[in-house]
């Protein structure tokens, strides 16, 4: 199993805060992302620690780091530097994050500039900054993906093809894998290795194959799936 890439996880800030949430991607021009739990330990030495020491994580800061260059006209970068000179509450958002696995975490966050944009005249104008996560984040583990509706069935015209009928949900699209085995598939899982597929469009196949369906959203990121077998009358005979 290869490692997961940083770019499958998907992290979003909220640039309408107090309003209704408008979560945007936090991806163009940044090149990095890196968290820290910045673990408060409490370190202390029992008489039975013969010399060592007990120690106890009594809190926690967690902060996500970016790094990269500064794009005008995106919409995330743009809020944030709307905020170079502002203090107090109007530094403060909503953060996002979705792991490759589909963990999520979220919550209330402030947004501290620790690179106005800058640097040698023939580059582009280097960035970085924080948001620091205000109290503890929110932290949902992943599930079972959402059961997909779909229709699996032989196809009318071409021999040896199988299909599937089902609509994705606005602004997502579908995609599907042959595999010999069912795959087990997380809520919010990046999805990577998959056909792009049109309802009701032919599928070469062969009985005893499983064929996985994935509605997915513009980041690749599964919102449902389904997995099934293919018997013979899924598949158009001579």
């Amino acid at each position: 199993m290869s490692a997961p890439l940083n770019f499958q996880a998907l992290f979003e800030l909220d640039i309408n805060p107090g309003g209704t949430a408008n979560y945007v991607r936090l991806g163009d021009g940044l090149a990095s992302s890196q968290p820290n739990n910045n673990e408060k330990v409490d370190k202390k030495s029992y008489l039975d620690d013969n010399g060592g020491n007990t120690s106890e994580v009594t809190g926690f800061d967690y902060v996500v780091s970016f790094s990269g260059d500064r794009i005008a006209g995106n919409s995330a970068q743009d809020w944030i530097f709307s905020k170079l000179f502002a203090v107090g509450a109007s530094r403060h958002t909503n953060y996002r994050s979705t792991g490759p696995d589909g963990t999520v975490i979220s919550g209330p966050c402030t947004v501290v500039i620790t690179g106005v944009p800058g640097g040698e005249a023939g580059s582009a104008q280097a960035i970085s900054f924080d948001l620091c996560m205000n109290g503890k984040p929110t932290k949902v583990d992943p599930v079972a993906a959402t059961a997909l509706t779909t229709t699996i069935a032989a196809s009318l015209v071409t021999i040896g093809c199988t299909k599937a009928t089902g609509a994705p949900g606005s602004g997502n699209h579908l995609g599907y894998k042959l595999t010999t085995a069912a795959l087990v598939v997380k809520d919010r899982q990046y999805a990577d290795d998959y056909v792009a597929y049109t309802s009701g469009a032919d599928i070469a196949a062969t009985a005893g194959q499983f064929l996985n369906v994935y509605e997915l959203d513009a980041y690749e990121h599964v919102v449902k799936f389904v997995a099934q077998e293919l018997a013979a009358g899924d598949i158009k005979a001579a």
